[in-house]
Order: C-alpha cells, then structure tokens, then sequence
C-alpha cells in the first residue's frame, strides 16, 4: 500500500517525540530525561512550534511511519515566544543552566525572512526508510507552502547527515551557507542551510 500523509492529531504525540528525536538528537543532550516527555507535551499545546497544528503524519499500512514539522514565517514570529514560555515551564533548570546555548541555538536554527516556509523536522522510522515516505512528506509541505503563496522552502540540516541531505538534494534543494553551532564544552553542532526556489 501506498503512504498516506495527513494531519497530525494529539493521540500521535509519542511518534512526534520519536521524530523530534531521530531528526534533531541534540535536544537530548540539552534536556537530558526529560525531553521525549516535553516534546510530547508541546505537541498538545495549541500556539507552540512544536503543536501538532503544524505536523503531518506518514502512514503506512495504517501504521505511524513517520512526521514533518514545517511552518510560515509569520507562525514562527507569532508562536515563538509562547514556545519559550513551555520550554521554562517544562525544563526550567535546564534552560536556566543552558541559557547561552539557547540563545545561540535560537539566533542561528530556524531564522527566517518573509515568504519563507520553513521545515523545521522530518523523520520517517527506520523500518519504512527506503519506501518513498520522506519524498512524499516533503511533497506534501511544498504543496501546501506554494498555496500560501511563500517564496522559497527552508530547512537546516546538520552537515554529518548525509541521507537527509540527499534527500533534500533529491527534492530540489541547495546548499545556501553553512554554520555552527557551539552546545557544550566538547559539542559544536555543524550545519547546512538549504533552500529552495517556489516558482
């Protein structure tokens, strides 16, 4: 059977944690036990980045395959600081002892200018890699970014991440610029902006 992508919902909250970290594996690192819980928790609050507002469900054989999280930029300037807000209620100690390591996070991951639709994450699990699902996830967010009318698709994917890149090269995207990112005192976090032109 084909997949199918639809709509996240709440009841999806566990797969959105998985996702969360398959796709981006330094939230780990920086809210240590508690970050697959928290995760599950901002996907149910309506007005996050993290909402289940903004996901799409990959499914195959009526079984979770996998998720994309996207949004506009002008859902990422509204909800943005609500999201900050969620992450002190849920981590407080970790943001406070982290606090720097947010704001360089915050100020180079996800920035974006108008017209920009931005991809914040995608995963597809690994028993259903290789069936087409992360080609069909990223079709159906271009879909919606060209019928509100964005200019350009935006993602940040970490340099050592090769199957997603090619996957993103795959989709008609390029590499833009690079950047790191500094999370620790051994931990540099290396990345790729990609882009690609809405005609």
């Amino acid at each position: 059977m084909d997949g199918i992508v639809r709509k996240a919902n709440c009841a999806e909250r566990a797969s959105f944690a998985r996702m969360i970290m398959l796709s981006a594996p330094y939230f780990k690192e920086l809210f240590g036990a508690k970050a697959e819980k928290m995760f599950e928790a901002l996907f149910c609050i309506k007005g996050t980045l993290f909402s289940s507002e903004l996901v799409k469900a990959l499914y195959f054989d009526h079984t979770p395959a996998g998720m994309i999280l996207s949004y506009d930029f002008e859902t990422g300037r509204r909800f943005s600081l609500k999201t900050g807000l969620c992450f002190f209620r849920y981590a407080a100690c970790q943001m406070l002892c982290k606090f720097p390591v947010f704001l360089r996070l915050n100020k180079r991951i996800g920035k974006l200018n108008p017209g920009d639709y931005y991809i914040s994450n995608l995963a597809v699990f690994p028993p259903f890699r290789s069936r087409g699902g992360g080609p069909l996830l990223m079709k159906s967010v271009e879909e919606e970014a060209r019928l509100r009318g964005m200019k350009y698709l935006v993602l940040d994917v970490e340099r050592e991440n090769e199957r997603a890149i090619g996957l993103y090269t795959h989709c008609g995207f390029e590499i833009y610029r690079s950047f790191d990112v500094n999370i620790g005192r051994n931990t540099t976090l290396h990345f790729f902006r990609m882009k690609k032109l809405l005609n």
